[in-house]
């Protein structure tokens, strides 16, 4: 006989769209997999039940639902034990509060039968293929299907159940005696089960150490599954459960941060936060904040009205005296006051973390307040200090074993890399980032990781690449760092339409991303690219003296200034507003060499290319002739392809607008930006380019 396998998991998916006329999303389909493992007869059961009872579709909105086993299951699992002796039936119900797999020698502790007479019995269950042995375990076998286990289990009456899971425990308290540590889950699964019975102090302990060792193993949904379970526990007692129930609310709410369940871990932060208000307790108000804040220190509050107000009531409840959770909570207050338009709080509020820490002398306080500092003082004309501070970081948290704050140094250097147009670091840092990445399995990490991958993609013209990437990070991150990775794809979104000049389309992106970002003006600096490129002239006309108003005092000096304004200096020339050019000019002079980036969502090349469209637009011809040379070396340097044919394009156009027109050159940049275009397939400016190149044939 030939034992035949489940299906796999397309089948499965494929077998629930043919019978339920839905697409089921793949975490119902992995839900239906793992329960049923694949088995035809099961599978079919299953769908029925949930579609009969109109579960499905709600199953399948919420990629969330609990299996009742159905009765045609449940017919097809009694046939077969039915067969069996009572005897072996009662060894077996004994078996399955073990669980799926079970060891001979518990088994043996507990039940009533022993030596060759229980081996006999399993060998019984074994013919029947009830049970199999564990291949290359001793002494341990396993249930031919779950739903078996699943079938026996609930079959026993519900204090008989918690008597035997106390019984178990205790008997694994003695075998475990020596090593606990490994077999906390195993332990805290019992006393958990058992805790109605009595053994509340112990299912809340293991419960709580299990989760414990889970977090040092890097698995987080597995320590947030343990921290529930102790929570539920907690439950049980009558008094003297708050500051328990707080310490395990803040363990919960940080395991669950790390498995990417930022919501939720938002949620039971403010659970902590309300519960340590409750007793009065500043440290784990502090605590609440820095967690509800989540897992990056440089996070903007945005639309959240919850974050600034806790963390000053955390920063009021706690000792105003050197103190590292005071440190941390300064650090990531200036972070979430990023919005803000005043630079002033920020730099003091990161100023005074960075002291702090420096005077109490702990290094992993001080790699936190760094962290916060690099990106609390992100601003265009202090590249090289943001380096040093990101470089001492990187140092301090590799020396200490902080990961995740190296990681962010790592990251935090390659961001300022680009900026400053060193390639080769860039990708040397991500590539460490990437391993640090792998390692931390936090999908907040890795969807920063994916986002800038993506970014680099569309920022040297491998658009699939980076259309696959952008779509990769918005899956990683739109649980585990909600707004921040939609605007990141967003952005994405706007790039690789732009760049391939699929433009229709681009506007509602763009107003949407504007409504949903209010204080991230760059939105509407892109849209007002985008009516220029349409040539809406009234609509650029309006959006660009929004933004331009008071010497473009709107655009907050940020990381997303430089490259902001680069889209404004193609809206002045568009709308010969020689002012506004002026201005813009003077105010992008300063960076000339820098790549106007910012990491996770764009990067547009040298800044010298917008100040040489600026300057054309002020008729200062050999000035912008300079800046197009300079912008053309900066953007071949650093492989940014399409930037390369904007920029010969932007040049070619400044040729032809002069008293004498320079046509044999600008001939010649816009056949090789157009040749670039059509490789890229930008089809738009090549077509574009072509028509300009080919007016001049003419002319």
């Amino acid at each position: 006989m030939v034992p035949l396998s489940g299906l796999p998991e397309p089948d499965v998916a494929s077998f629930v769209e043919l019978t339920a006329g839905l697409e089921p999303p793949k975490p119902l389909v992995a839900a239906i997999h793992r329960e049923t493992e694949g088995n035809p007869l099961f599978v079919g059961e299953v769908v029925r039940l949930l579609a009969s009872e109109g579960r499905l579709a709600d199953a399948a909105e919420s990629g969330s639902w609990k299996l009742t086993i159905p009765h045609g299951v449940r017919a097809v699992i009694g046939r077969r034990l039915r067969h069996l002796s009572t005897a072996c039936k009662d060894v077996l119900t004994l078996a399955s509060v073990l669980g799926r797999e079970f060891r001979l020698d518990l088994l043996e502790r507990v039940s009533d039968v022993a030596g060759d007479e229980l081996l006999e019995i399993l060998d019984e269950a074994t013919e029947a293929r009830v049970v199999s042995e564990v291949p290359g375990v001793l002494g341990r076998l396993r249930f031919a299907h779950a739903l078996i286990r699943d079938v026996l289990y609930d079959a026993l009456p519900p204090t008989r159940r918690v008597r035997l899971h106390r019984r178990f425990g205790e008997v694994l308290e003695t075998v475990y005696a020596s090593d606990p540590e490994p077999h906390l889950a195993e332990l805290a699964y019992h006393f958990y089960a058992a805790a109605p019975g009595g053994p509340v102090d112990k299912a809340v302990d293991y419960s709580r150490r299990a989760g414990d060792r889970a977090v040092a193993l890097l698995a987080y949904e597995e320590a947030a599954r343990l921290y529930g379970l102790a929570l539920e526990a907690i439950e049980l007692k009558e008094a003297g459960k708050e500051a328990a129930r707080l310490e395990l609310l803040l363990r919960l709410g940080d395991a669950q941060a790390r498995a990417g369940e930022g919501l939720e871990a938002k949620e039971t932060f403010l659970q902590a936060a309300a519960a340590a208000k409750a007793l009065d307790t500043g440290e784990q108000l502090a605590r609440a904040a820095l967690g509800y804040g989540g897992r990056f220190v440089w996070a903007r509050a945005g639309k959240d009205v919850r974050l600034v107000s806790l963390l000053k009531e955390a920063l009021k409840a706690l000792p105003d005296a050197d103190d590292p959770l005071r440190v941390r909570v300064l650090a990531r207050l200036a972070g979430a006051l990023r919005d803000e338009h005043e630079r002033a709080p920020r730099d003091t509020l990161s100023r005074e973390a960075v002291e702090m820490a420096r005077r109490i002398g702990d290094p992993a306080t001080l790699a936190y307040a760094l962290d916060g500092r690099c990106t609390a003082i992100f601003w265009p004309e202090n590249p090289e200090e943001r380096m040093a501070l990101a470089t001492e970081l990187v140092h301090l948290a590799e020396k200490i074993g902080e990961q995740e704050r190296a990681t962010q140094g790592r990251y935090l250097r390659a961001m300022f890399s680009l900026e400053m147009a060193n390639i080769p670091t860039v990708r040397a840092e991500l590539e460490t980032v990437a391993r640090l990445a792998r390692e931390l399995k936090q999908p907040a990490w890795l969807w920063m990781l994916v986002a800038t991958q993506a970014t680099l993609a569309l920022f040297e013209g491998r658009f699939s690449q980076g259309e696959d990437l952008m779509d990769e990070a918005l899956a990683l991150g739109e649980r585990a760092q909600g707004a921040d990775a939609v605007l990141s794809y967003r952005i994405h979104q706007f790039t690789l339409r732009w760049q391939r000049g699929e433009l229709d389309g681009l506007e509602e992106i763009l107003t949407r991303a504007a409504d949903e970002y209010p204080a991230r003006p760059m939105l509407r600096c892109m849209l007002a690219r985008l009516y220029a490129d349409l040539s809406r002239e009234a609509d650029a006309r309006r959006v660009f003296e929004e933004l331009a108003a008071d010497d473009f005092g709107s655009l907050p000096r940020t990381n997303e200034w430089l490259f902001s304004l680069g889209f404004l200096a193609d809206v002045a020339e568009y709308l010969g507003d020689t002012n506004r050019a002026r201005t813009a000019h003077e105010l992008l002079s300063p960076y000339a060499a820098r790549n106007a980036s910012t990491a996770d969502y764009i990067s547009t090349g040298s800044v010298s290319r917008p100040l040489g469209v600026l300057a054309a637009t002020l008729s200062r011809w050999e000035e912008a002739e300079s800046h197009f040379e300079d912008a053309l070396v900066m953007n071949e340097m650093m492989g940014a392809r399409p930037w390369v044919a904007h920029t010969q394009h932007d040049y070619a156009r400044t040729l032809l607008m002069r008293d004498r027109p320079d046509r044999a050159r600008a001939i010649d940049f816009l056949a090789k930006a157009s040749a670039t275009y059509r490789e890229l397939g930008m089809a738009l400016w090549a077509e574009r380019a072509q028509g300009l190149r080919g007016k001049q044939r003419v002319a």
